[in-house]
């Protein structure tokens, strides 16, 4: 694997995810995950995957089931979070958890560390011009952002 490399894995689409492929019940099963507060988590409409409660420390635990990646695979990767924990308070106004593994990728760790200064920069800037963005269009920046940046997501 070469520096800069993002991990290959299986795409996962809200239909591997979630029982119900319409998106207004996908977000409201996604809430539902994002309440857990202790203990693993084993949803129905998750395939029977265990998460752990939905926090910062959980997060790369919660990755790793989600996209069925085995430990020992991952340890040249970083666990990114597609929305940065720096800007938790304005996520948090969105009505979503940054900590769900849907919004997470994995990616190359001196790739990423390389890249975080600018990634945060660019979120920095948009939520500045932005502030009263709405949930669909702090997922469509996130969308181009990860694009832009070649991280491969989730949702």
């Amino acid at each position: 694997m070469t520096d800069g490399e993002l991990f290959d894995g299986p795409e996962l689409d809200a239909g591997q995810f979630f029982s119900n492929p319409d998106p207004t019940v996908q977000q409201l099963d996604l809430e539902a995950l994002q309440q857990t507060r202790g203990g693993d988590l084993e949803h129905p409409d998750c395939g029977g995957m265990n998460f752990r409660a939905m926090t910062s420390a959980n997060f790369r635990y919660n990755l790793k089931v989600q996209t069925n990646k085995e430990h020992n695979r991952m340890a040249d990767f970083d666990a990114h979070h597609v929305f940065p924990k720096k800007f938790s308070p304005f996520f948090d106004s969105r009505r979503f958890n940054i900590h769900n593994p849907t919004y997470g990728s994995w990616v190359q760790l001196n790739k990423h560390r390389r890249e975080a200064y600018a990634y945060n920069k660019k979120w920095e800037e948009w939520i500045g011009r932005n502030r009263t963005a709405t949930q669909l269009e702090t997922f469509n920046f996130a969308r181009k952002l990860s694009a832009e940046f070649g991280y491969r997501i989730h949702f």
